[in-house]
């Protein structure tokens, strides 16, 4: 196969293009048309397949042929339909980066796209490479300034209408599209399969977290039975005792409604809320909001050293707090007694989390009582012992982290070189023929 002969594009950022291609914008490869209608309230189990920008980052990526939402026949009626081959992509988002972000629809079977879908129907180009194309940095770039907004991000098809992009002809487009879905398949195999890793070793951790917190470092010892959902013995010199003996047990504090009202923030003292629990690790070490005086008075105030837990939304999230701060009433704090380690506690706390779960008062959503997350047994080694076990974990944990950091950075790797390998391809920079498609 020869080697491309190379001409400027005539756009700066994108530089030399292969002789043969041709600039282009999208509008002249086709039409767009908006989806319509479907709220997430008319989702059902069965029925005709949907479509919702939502779907279109959470569930998709690229292309698909299967459409997980379902509608009734009268939701449809009120929706766009979408045909295969048709562009999907995103009205609204979070982020500049993602906005826009394009999935193909690839089947037959009859469908619908909600509102902000922005569906592009191509008649003069292949579906799939035009996908890879508005996924690609080379679109990317020029979405985000075409996008409005900061908090909610916004882009409309009279914008995308002019991404300008480099075209080969039909049939090497096809050839390009076939290679990238091939490589992207492989790449996101991996990539899946380094995860399912990460999710082994977490499991890994949470037996071995488990075994030590309720069964110690010497497993010859003597024990004793307990009644507990999953535990069934634990060393005989240990203490079983109800949360509420070994720790002082206080709920967060926040009586004013809205609790989002402006008047009381913005003052020097910390308020935190269950997202800063939730993606913390052991720690609370930073935090974004703060109350003034008016604000701590419908709150309270916390001191450093607080072991917090969740028991409103994502229930059971535990991290202790680096600094005195404030947090509503869907956070509780504890505050072990004397004789009582603080990061053993921790520990324990997050090996007998099925146990406070099982305490779960269920509404609209679960909810843990403080009153029945005082009466949760635990298990209390003597202070001596519990401190053996938390350097143990501490240097378990280490190694853990080792292994789990090693895992991400090779994940990023894959990504990177996944977004290099499609950019590459679709401005021509790599030479792509039928050569490289497998049988």
């Amino acid at each position: 196969m020869e080697s491309y002969s190379y001409k400027p594009s005539g756009i700066e950022w994108l530089g030399e293009i292969p002789e043969h291609w041709k600039r282009t914008r999208l509008v002249s490869l086709g039409k767009f048309t908006k989806g319509s209608g479907i709220s997430k309230s008319e989702i059902q189990e069965e029925g005709i397949s949907a479509i919702l920008y939502g779907d279109i980052y959470t569930k998709y990526d690229i292309k698909t042929g299967l459409l997980i939402n379902k509608i009734s026949t009268t939701t449809a009626l009120k929706s766009t339909e979408i045909f295969k081959g048709d562009l999907l992509l995103t009205g609204s988002g979070e982020t500049k980066e993602d906005i826009g972000k394009c999935v193909v629809y690839d089947s037959d079977e009859k469908a619908y796209a909600g509102g902000d879908v922005i569906i592009f129907r191509p008649d003069r180009a292949d579906s799939l490479f035009l996908s890879f194309v508005l996924n690609s940095e080379l679109a990317v770039y020029q979405k985000i300034i075409y996008s409005k907004g900061d908090i909610v991000v916004h882009i409309y098809g009279s914008k995308l209408r002019n991404i300008y992009f480099p075209l080969p002809p039909l049939q090497e487009q096809k050839y390009i599209a076939e290679y990238l879905d091939q490589a992207t398949s492989k790449l996101d195999r991996t990539i899946e399969l380094k995860k399912a890793q990460l999710v082994k070793i977490e499991a890994n951790y949470f037996s071995k977290l488990q075994e030590v917190t309720t069964k110690g470092l010497n497993t010859s010892i003597k024990r004793q039975l307990v009644d507990s959902i999953w535990i069934k013995e634990v060393p005989e010199h240990w203490k079983v005792k109800r949360v509420k003996r070994v720790c002082n047990i206080f709920r967060g504090k926040f009586t004013h409604r809205p609790r989002n009202d402006p008047r009381y923030y913005g003052g020097e003292y910390p308020f935190i809320q269950t997202g800063n629990v939730s993606n913390s690790k052991k720690y609370i070490e930073s935090y974004s909001q703060t109350l003034n005086e008016l604000g701590l008075s419908v709150s309270q105030m916390f001191p450093s050293g607080t072991l917090c837990m969740t028991i409103a939304a994502n229930i059971g999230d535990l991290s202790i707090l680096k600094f005195d701060a404030c947090f509503p009433d869907s956070i509780v704090g504890f505050s072990p007694n004397s004789g009582i380690n603080l990061d053993f506690l921790y520990y324990q706390f997050e090996a007998i989390k099925q146990d406070f779960y099982s305490t779960a008062i269920i509404t609209t959503q679960m909810n843990l009582n403080i009153v029945r997350i005082g009466n949760v047994f635990c298990y209390m080694p003597p202070l001596e012992e519990q401190e053996e076990i938390v350097k143990y974990i501490a240097n378990y944990s280490e190694k853990i982290e080792k292994q789990k950091l090693n895992i991400h950075s090779q994940i990023e790797v894959l990504k990177a070189y996944r977004k290099s390998l499609i950019h590459e391809c679709v401005t021509g920079n790599k030479q792509v023929c039928d050569a490289y498609i497998e049988e």
